[in-house]
């Protein structure tokens, strides 16, 4: 049961669809889409979303251009089967009837194979969770961070040489008096974050900067040492450490429900993974000549393909 803003949100992306009016048959009953012959319902649109994991549907109605992506597949795919069939497309052609009887197998093991994990016991996925913590803290750390001030002189309005030699002009000045360099970040950094943070970096983690950038603060060793000349895409920074937090682990009440629920994932996979092996396991009886007839067929359709002459040209 959709509620009445998920409706809201439904009625609003039919009528975006982009339908002209007089393409637009009906809009009533459980009829919830037209376009040409194309017909979307209640139920089929029930169905369609009933195939998404039963952990991904709340997020996946909640975005409305999901919604109108899901809708406008099944759209396209109703005036595509209205198409052929008022071309009596696949009438008596066994195959065709083969293929449709394969896909309509295919969604019913499916939803029998959901059904079947669904019905499973639950484990006590809290326990799991917490023994899965303790026994891996690591992927649980927050690596080494650190706190630093970087003034940058920028190559974009200048060329390289020339930011470089300003840099480096600025650079000797802090050699000569480390205490001035907040000063000169905040008169001739090029940063645009200096104007909300004065260039001041906090908590930078591996992987979240420019790696030369990064290379050179995670480098420095001491409090209020200073990186030289450190190139990078936006021009030359001069980077000094202002702290270093050690690596932590994080507690167990910040990442009990993502661990939950990743242990909930595991256990429904060793389900669908247990059920499906049992079923593969038991004794496959293959007919070989059946298996050559087949082979067979299709390398002397190959042929006769490849020794078919091209059609003429008109």
């Amino acid at each position: 049961m959709h509620n009445s803003k998920n409706l809201l949100i439904l009625f609003f992306f039919l009528y975006s669809l982009g339908s002209d009016a007089d393409e637009v048959q009906s809009v009533s009953g459980d009829i919830m889409a037209t376009r040409g012959q194309g017909v979307v319902t209640s139920a089929e649109f029930d169905a369609t979303v009933s195939r998404i994991p039963v952990g991904q549907r709340a997020a996946t109605l909640r975005d409305p251009e999901r919604v109108r992506t899901i809708l406008a597949n099944i759209l396209l795919t109703s005036q595509l089967a209205a198409d052929a069939r008022n071309e009596g497309f696949g009438q008596g052609d066994a195959q065709i009837e083969l293929r449709m009887k394969l896909a309509a197998e295919t969604e019913f093991t499916n939803a029998w194979l959901e059904h079947k994990i669904n019905s499973a016991p639950d484990a006590d996925y809290a326990a799991m969770a917490h023994e899965y913590y303790l026994l891996n803290p690591k992927d649980f750390e927050v690596g080494k961070r650190v706190d630093v001030t970087h003034l940058l002189v920028s190559n974009k309005e200048r060329t390289t040489e020339e930011a470089k030699l300003l840099a480096e002009s600025y650079l000797e000045k802090i050699n000569a008096d480390p205490s001035g360099f907040d000063e000169l970040v905040k008169l001739y950094s090029d940063d645009p974050s200096m104007y909300s943070n004065e260039g001041h970096f906090t908590d930078v983690q591996i992987g979240t900067m420019v790696k030369s950038f990064e290379e050179a603060a995670f480098g420095l060793e001491n409090v209020g040492d200073f990186s030289g000349l450190v190139q990078t895409q936006y021009g030359f920074h001069i980077i000094r450490l202002d702290n270093t937090h050690p690596p932590y682990v994080l507690p167990f009440e910040e990442v009990r429900v993502q661990v939950e629920l990743q242990q909930i994932k595991e256990h429904r996979d060793r389900i669908r993974m247990n059920y499906l092996t049992g079923l593969a396991s038991e004794p496959t009886n293959v007919s070989q000549d059946e298996v050559k007839a087949m082979v067979g067929r299709y390398f002397e359709l190959d042929e006769l393909q490849q020794q078919s002459p091209p059609p003429d040209k008109e």
